[in-house]
């Protein structure tokens, strides 16, 4: 068996932050100098399916810049990643088996909550990817299992990120302000709450986040960042003898005074951790 590969939750941030150059992106490069995995599988914010939690597979990934208003130079990007027929199969075998309705899609791309941090963890777009789509009738327990499903693919050397947003409210941006990190109280409120949880290992709260976390809705007026979240722990929830799965965090930031920009690891994210 290779050694079990880590799983991640990221914070993508605004667009912006491909083609920029700091604190979160060193992070980022730091983890892709740490780890190699086989092949990554990766739920991004901004696919979500009606026909499941489908995964996607083409032979080299089309770019999709499914956003407007930033610089022309964020819609010339490509990050030409190639997939895995047989990984992205398994994924759609694994999750049938278990009652969570899949299915391949070959038309899919890469998004920007894909590519963002993959950019900046392996430039080189040299490791197999293989999205997999929130199903837009989930509930946040349905995509904790989803995580829980997949998760035996780490012992694989499969890597698991989730790609969102720990606290995300557009409308609670500072736009003009891209490099504040000074977050109101209720941000950073919810924020501590989630950490706390991760920490404590407490998925059921995790899960049951709306009714339970602070300002949960100020902080997720839709909870499609927060499903990413919730797809990383559940694939770090199943106890395995001799493995720590102890959370470290890789990152801790904000942009635009309220998008935190913040991202946790479960496992051997680093050599010396």
């Amino acid at each position: 068996m290779a050694e079990r590969s880590p799983a991640l939750f990221v914070s993508h941030g605004a667009p912006t932050e491909l083609l920029q150059s700091g604190a979160w992106q060193i992070a980022m490069e730091t983890v892709g100098r740490e780890i190699r995995p086989r092949a990554v599988i990766i739920m991004s914010a901004h696919w979500r399916s009606r026909n499941g939690f489908d995964v996607a597979y083409q032979n080299q990934f089309e770019t999709i810049h499914d956003f407007e208003g930033f610089s022309p130079q964020l819609s010339l990007f490509k990050y030409p990643a190639k997939g895995d027929l047989d990984l992205a199969k398994q994924c759609v075998d694994l999750l049938n088996a278990a009652s969570m309705r899949s299915n391949l899609d070959e038309h899919r791309g890469l998004d920007h909550g894909d590519y963002v941090p993959l950019h900046h963890i392996w430039k080189k777009a040299d490791v197999p990817v293989i999205p997999v789509a929130i199903s837009s009738k989930a509930t946040p327990s349905d995509v904790f299992r989803a995580g829980e499903i997949l998760a035996p693919l780490r012992n694989e050397g499969v890597m698991i990120i989730g790609s969102g947003g720990m606290v995300h409210n557009l409308s609670e941006l500072t736009w003009e302000r891209p490099r504040d990190a000074n977050p109101e109280p209720w941000a950073q409120e919810f924020q501590a709450w989630v950490i706390q949880m991760l920490r404590d290992r407490d998925f059921a709260a995790l899960c049951n986040f709306q009714e339970e976390a602070p300002h949960a809705k100020k902080a997720h007026p839709t909870w499609e960042h927060f499903a990413p979240l919730l797809f990383t722990a559940g694939a770090t929830s199943t106890s395995y003898e001799l493995v720590d799965e102890s959370m470290t965090e890789v990152y801790s930031g904000w942009t635009y005074r309220n998008l935190s920009m913040s991202c946790v690891g479960f496992g051997k994210i680093f050599r010396d951790s």
